[in-house]
């Protein structure tokens, strides 16, 4: 009996010590009872969708955090706040202006308005579900936030709001796309240079990009024009076809890059040579 039930539980040892240091980040990262409450959402009710609203009050914020338990929100607000992503882009000198694309419901923004207290925003996001939650959660930060409910694109135009088919179909997954000449779009698609126009941005001192395979479109040529603008960049590639049209992009720039996670990091971006500016 105790020989099988070694055999049982040994094996499993080395993934209880991950799962309890994990915990354990957890728990340091964002204090013991909200960890606790993610662990609950994570483990517990997932799947569960019943429009209920969970806060959460993270250790080291000033502010409440609410989320949906039965979704991806548990998944992102551990990305941010307990793994700590956006650490290497956490403190950059002389951050004034955010552009947050694909902000989903404002975790990375609310980061961000912690560690830069000067800072103003500028978060877009195309689900109309997503951008509630959002501009409830960056509500405390006041006329600091300008919100755009649309899709971030290389053109202006009508979109349409993929919410399954990418990755896990769940609200942090929900990608844009052009809408067909029959259909009826959800949203305008605006670029970098009009998030730029809508902040009153002379220059976006930190622009974050997780807009699901739309890199592709964002990075397309012509992106120089606010390149030229921009001093740093954390954006989440989605596959290579999205990799290569960011590099290619910059190619005409230097800079230095890291990885965070699932990010990658383009610190100090300079031009190598003028750019146009038309």
């Amino acid at each position: 009996m105790l020989k099988r039930l070694v055999k049982r539980v040994f094996p499993r040892l080395p993934a209880i010590r991950a799962a309890a240091a994990r915990e354990w980040q957890a728990a340091l990262a964002v204090g013991a009872t909200a960890a606790a409450r993610l662990w609950v959402a994570r483990q517990i009710e997932a799947g569960r969708t019943t429009g209920r609203l969970s806060r959460l009050n993270l250790a080291g914020y000033r502010f409440p955090l609410c989320f949906r338990p039965g979704g991806s929100d548990p998944w992102v607000i551990g990305q941010v706040f307990v793994r700590q992503e956006y650490a290497a882009v956490a403190g950059l000198p002389g951050v004034e202006f955010i552009i947050d694309c694909g902000a989903n419901i404002g975790c990375t923004t609310f980061y961000l308005l912690h560690r830069y207290p000067t800072a103003r925003a500028v978060v877009v996001e195309p689900d109309a579900n997503n951008m509630a939650l959002c501009r409830r959660n960056l509500a405390p930060f006041g006329d600091r936030v300008t919100f755009v409910e649309a899709g971030v694109w290389s053109s202006a135009g009508p979109l349409v709001v993929e919410r399954a088919g990418f990755r896990d179909g769940a609200e942090w997954a929900y990608r844009v796309r052009p809408a067909a000449q029959a259909e009826t779009p959800d949203v305008t698609a605006v670029t970098v240079c009009d998030l730029l126009e809508l902040g009153g941005f002379p220059r976006v001192d930190l622009l974050k990009i997780d807009i699901e395979g739309a890199e592709v479109e964002v990075f397309a040529p012509g992106s120089e024009r606010w390149l030229q603008r921009t001093r740093n960049i954390a954006v989440e590639v989605h596959g290579p076809d999205c990799e290569r049209a960011v590099l290619a992009s910059l190619a005409g720039f230097r800079y230095q890059r890291e990885t965070s996670g699932e990010l990658a990091v383009f610190r100090d971006i300079l031009p190598n040579v003028a750019c146009p500016t038309g």
